[in-house]
């Protein structure tokens, strides 16, 4: 009761109020799988990927 009532009394600040409403679990694991989806690639993902890029170069080259 006692912090509902400073809370109205007083002005927080932006920055500062916006950990006083978090999300619930359900709704951060959604998040956090959204989020997993944009996550920049790993080392090992890119050179994977440069690789594949760099044989398919190759096998262009050889069939012509």
């Amino acid at each position: 009761r006692q912090k509902v009532i400073l809370n109205q009394r007083l002005k927080v600040p932006p920055a500062i109020a916006q950990f006083s409403h978090t999300l619930d679990k359900n709704t951060a694991t959604q998040l956090f799988k959204l989020l997993n989806k944009y996550r920049p690639e790993s080392k090992e993902e890119k050179k994977s990927r440069l690789e594949a890029a760099a044989s398919a170069v190759a096998e262009n080259k050889d069939a012509k």
